[in-house]
C-alpha cells in the first residue's frame, strides 16, 4: 500500500487567507478578506489533521497527527504515526517510524545563513505556499458557499476540473479568529482524465499554541560530548550531521 506524504500538512492552514483573494462578488469577497487579514495576524496555532488517499486500483491510506506551529519561538512540530518532525531555529529532527530510523541536523553547520533564512520564511512564513497559491489558486478559486451566523463564518469553494485542488471547506470563529474546521481536497491525476488519486486532508481542535515546553526538540534528544543522544525512539538508527 502506498503511503501518504506529510510534505504540506503542516501548511494547510494557510491555504485559506491566500486563497480568498481569488474570489470576485463584493460584499462576499470584502467578508472574506476580512477574515484572511485577521488570520495573516496568527503567529502560531495548534491543530488535529486527518489524511485519506483513495488509489485507483481501490487502495485506501489514512494517516492522523497533530502540528503545532509557534512562529514566535521558531517552532514547528508535527507528529503522526509515520514521524516525528521538529523544526526549529538551530535543529531539524525527523523519526521516521516506518523506517525506524531517526535524523538529526545541525541547521547552522549544514547550511548557509543565506539557505537557513529561506528554509525558515518557507516553514513560518509559507514563502513557497504563497508562490503557489498566486500562481494557481488565486486565478480559479470560486466561491461555492459563505454562510455568517452567530459569529461562525461557513465557506466553500470550489476549482475547475482540471486544477489539482478539487475543493475547500471550512469553518471560522469571528470572536476567537480562529478556525474551527478545515477540509481540502486535491487530486493527482496518473493517467486517464479521471484516473488518479483523491487526497482529502481535514483539520480540526484549532487552537492557540501552549505548552511549548513538550514539543521542544530537548525531549528529544540531547548533545553530549559534541553527540547526538537519543531520549525517545533511541532504539532507531541515528544519521546526524552536525
Amino acid at each position: 500500500m502506498r503511503k501518504i506524504s506529510l510534505k504540506y500538512s503542516w501548511l494547510i492552514l494557510l491555504v485559506f487567507p491566500l486563497v480568498s483573494f481569488g474570489q470576485h462578488t463584493s460584499k462576499t469577497f470584502g467578508d472574506v478578506k476580512k477574515i484572511a487579514d485577521e488570520l495573516k495576524n496568527i503567529k502560531g496555532v495548534a491543530y488535529k489533521y486527518d489524511m485519506k488517499a483513495s488509489y485507483p486500483n481501490g487502495q485506501e491510506d489514512h494517516l492522523s497527527g497533530e502540528v503545532f506551529v509557534d512562529e514566535n519561538n521558531q517552532l514547528l512540530y508535527n507528529n503522526s504515526a509515520a514521524a516525528t518532525m521538529i523544526y526549529a531555529q538551530k535543529w531539524y529532527y525527523k523519526a521516521d517510524h516506518r523506517k525506524k530510523t531517526v535524523t538529526v541536523i545541525d541547521l547552522d553547520k549544514a547550511y548557509s545563513a543565506c539557505d537557513k533564512k529561506k528554509m525558515s520564511d518557507m516553514v513560518f512564513k509559507n514563502g513557497a505556499l504563497i508562490t503557489f497559491i498566486d500562481s494557481v489558486v488565486l486565478k480559479s478559486a470560486t466561491i461555492k458557499k459563505y454562510e455568517n451566523a452567530n459569529d461562525t463564518v461557513k465557506v466553500e469553494l470550489t476549482f475547475p476540473k482540471q486544477a489539482q485542488l478539487r475543493d475547500i471547506s471550512m469553518v471560522y470563529d469571528v470572536k476567537s479568529k480562529m478556525f474551527v474546521s478545515y477540509r481540502i481536497s486535491v487530486f493527482h491525476a496518473t493517467g486517464a482524465e479521471d484516473e488518479g488519486v483523491l487526497q482529502v486532508i481535514s483539520c480540526s481542535g484549532f487552537r492557540k499554541p501552549d505548552d511549548i515546553q513538550k514539543y521542544k526538540q530537548d525531549n528529544f534528544f540531547t548533545i553530549k560530548s559534541g553527540k547526538v543522544v537519543l531520549k525517545k525512539f533511541n532504539k532507531y538508527k541515528l544519521f546526524a550531521k552536525q
